[in-house]
């Protein structure tokens, strides 16, 4: 204990001894009121007199009282460090050597083993310091117990600190030391490990909470937080203490009924996703008689098993074990067990692919399937998504990593995009170490055709039944040529299907197969808006590889070369991307005539109805009505699409072309066989 704090607790047994000797003055007048009863106006005024004096040394006698009763009782005492050591210098065991110019607060790693990927970062309360909050009477820490416990040599430690005085100025309080908690795992490389453990005392359990709330990298890394004594509801001792103590912290746990600060804490909280999973420890002895963190606080914020009761332990040696079993250890030795460290067997299991060559098949019944991936160990695990031989391949979900927690079960989707035409991919799942499997995608090309044709046909279907509502033609009838509001309205109608046959799918990923749908039926100006929606719900999802192939390819169709904000969109050369001319089966020729005519009446969809009105005349064989349509077409909308049309038709009526794609041209050329459309 410092020598401010001990001149303090001095001053303040003395003002007991006083306060005591006060009281009894006091009781001595009011017995000599009651027996002078002739005299008693002149009395009552005395007594009024001496009792407002005396009150008023009272106040500083109770202050000086309650600060020493307090500092006694919360205080994480630092003379139980190391003898000798002085409470900054790290644990023996052998631990890391410190550097020579730490001081008592600041933050150390305190064990690290190449090739560990869990790191557990112990963080102490008020009143307490990096090392002597976890060191016991014998001068031995709780890192050196952990160390020798089964599950030591699994993980690294290192311990926070930040400045928490009794008296003098400079302490940090939660969100403080929250931020710098963030700050110091962050330059010291903590953040480097795959699994950061939070292992917190006291008021540095509130300190991880608030570090959590705040920063989602960091949540990402977390897979369990160790409470011990843990005021989650606030704390009795700390609200008389907060009285006489400049210091915010204690503020920070005042019972939560009255403080604002903690309801909010609480409501994050529960609020936040994903949650670490959460264990916690109580004190079941008093300090100094008083429990400081009661069963109820203690174990609010504990939802995933039973909080434990830490044997003849109090709030300050709860951190303290004395022993290899003691209660402290063990439950952090099942919780890391339970939620943290990996089972021996492999953790991924992939139950719809078979193997075959130390390889996993999975065979893909048209352009869309599904797969499950486990996670079977009682462990959190992350995996990742890579190695994909072909952009045609589109896997949702699209940004890795994924986490899975344990014994949880997600579910892979598995697309081909419009210019997929192999009938074998590949891709690899990994859990970031170890543990990689191979997996080749077998794919039967005329089922793919025929699943992309009836996606298309549903699509146009849907538009044209949206289109023949009376209300929604009038209202868009209304809207100018150069309004995008009509586009936006057909690409809404594309996500619409999409999601109706793709319920589970995260919103980008069903913009992205919107998009797919919309180029693949000469829509690309719509197209592009499913694009940027895809990228408004997911950034990440906009540098997928299938999607980018995806989006060069709609650029070069629109016209358009830029589509994303946060990542550049490939230039594709138009004959690259893959278009062709609307080619409308039987079943679909009626749906493609009305739709056309539906167009055709609204202004701002005008040019795509008179595309659609050529594409239909041309699988009629009617060459001339078709290049008539295009041409009308190009008058009110000059798109690359009806350019390309035009010129496959009859290049001298085009004033665009020039040569430069004359091979596309020509390929186009080739598709027109005897009046009709060859795919």
């Amino acid at each position: 204990m410092s020598r401010e704090a001990s001149a303090t607790l001095h001053a303040g047994f003395i003002g007991v001894a006083l306060i005591y000797e006060g009281t009894r003055m006091v009781d001595s007048s009011l017995s000599f009121y009651k027996s002078n009863q002739k005299s008693r106006i002149m009395d009552l005024a005395r007594l009024a007199n001496g009792f407002i004096a005396q009150l008023r040394s009272r106040t500083l006698i109770l202050w000086l009282a309650s600060v020493a009763l307090m500092l006694f009782m919360l205080a994480d005492t630092h003379a139980q460090a190391a003898p000798g050591t002085d409470a900054a210098a790290a644990p023996a065991g052998p631990p890391m050597k410190p550097p020579a110019d730490l001081i008592a607060t600041d933050s150390r790693w305190l064990y690290q083993t190449q090739g560990n990927d869990t790191a557990l970062v112990f963080i102490h309360g008020i009143f307490g310091d990096t090392v002597g909050t976890w060191t016991n009477d014998k001068g031995k820490t709780f890192f050196e117990y952990a160390k020798d416990s089964p599950v030591g040599s699994k993980v690294d430690m290192f311990a926070f600190g930040f400045e928490s005085n009794y008296v003098k100025s400079g302490s940090a309080n939660i969100v403080e030391a929250a931020n710098s908690l963030s700050a110091k795992l962050q330059a010291l490389r903590v953040m480097s490990y795959r699994n950061v453990v939070l292992v917190g005392h006291s008021m540095g359990g509130l300190v991880a909470m608030r570090a959590l709330v705040s920063n989602p990298e960091l949540r990402a890394k977390v897979p369990l937080v160790m409470f011990y004594a843990t005021p989650a509801e606030g704390a009795e001792i700390a609200n008389v203490a907060s009285l006489f103590l400049s210091n915010q912290a204690l503020k920070d746990m005042n019972w939560a009924d009255r403080n604002t600060f903690l309801q909010g804490l609480l409501q994050d909280w529960n609020a936040m996703k994903p949650r670490p999973k959460i264990s916690c420890g109580y004190e079941v002895l008093p300090t100094k008689g008083v429990k400081v963190v009661t069963w109820t606080s203690g174990t609010r914020v504990c939802v995933d098993e039973p909080a434990a009761p830490i044997g003849g332990s109090d709030h300050i040696s709860i951190v303290k074990p004395d022993r290899a079993q003691h209660d402290s250890l063990i439950v952090l030795i099942n919780a890391m067990n339970r939620f943290v460290l990996s089972d021996p067997a492999a953790r991924l299991v992939t139950p719809d692919f078979q193997q075959e060559n130390g390889k996993y098949v999975y065979t893909l019944k048209g352009a869309q399937g599904q797969a499950r991936i486990y996670n079977s160990s009682r462990a959190k695990v992350r995996y990742y998504i890579k190695d994909i031989s072909d952009k045609g391949l589109y896997i949702v979900p699209d940004e890795t990593p994924q986490m899975l927690e344990a014994y949880e079960s997600k579910t892979l989707r598995i697309n081909l995009l419009k210019e997929a035409n192999l009938s074998e991919y590949s891709f690899v799942i990994s859990n970031g170490t170890n543990e990689e499997k191979q997996v080749i995608v077998k794919v039967k090309p005329t089922l793919v055709a025929a699943a992309r044709e009836q996606a298309a046909r549903s699509y146009l279907t849907q538009l044209n039944t949206h289109l023949s509502d009376p209300v929604v033609s009038s209202r868009l009838s209304r809207l100018p040529s150069t309004s995008t509001e009509a586009q936006h309205e057909t690409a809404r109608v594309a996500y619409d299907v999409v999601s109706k046959n793709n319920p589970d799918l995260p919103v980008s990923a069903r913009w992205v197969l919107a998009a797919d749908t919309l180029s693949s039926t000469q829509f690309p100006d719509a197209a592009v808006i499913a694009l940027k929606e895809a990228e408004v719900a997911s950034p990440k999802t906009a540098s997928a590889p299938a999607v980018q192939q995806l989006a060069g390819r709609v650029a070069a169709q629109a016209g358009t070369p830029v589509i994303f904000e946060s990542v550049s969109t490939p230039a594709v050369p138009l004959k690259d991307s893959g278009f062709i001319f609307q080619k409308f089966d039987s079943k679909a020729l009626d749906t493609g005539r009305k739709l056309s005519e539906q167009m055709k009446a609204i202004p701002a969809l005008r040019a795509q109805g008179l595309q659609i009105e050529g594409d239909l005349r041309l699988s009629d064989g009617d060459r001339d009505g078709a290049l008539k349509a295009y041409l009308e077409a190009s008058t009110s909308v000059h798109t690359p699409g009806t350019q390309v049309r035009i010129e496959a038709l009859d290049p001298a009526k085009t004033n665009t072309f020039n040569g430069r794609d004359a091979t596309y041209f020509q390929t186009n050329q080739q598709r027109l066989q005897g009046g009709a459309i060859r795919q």
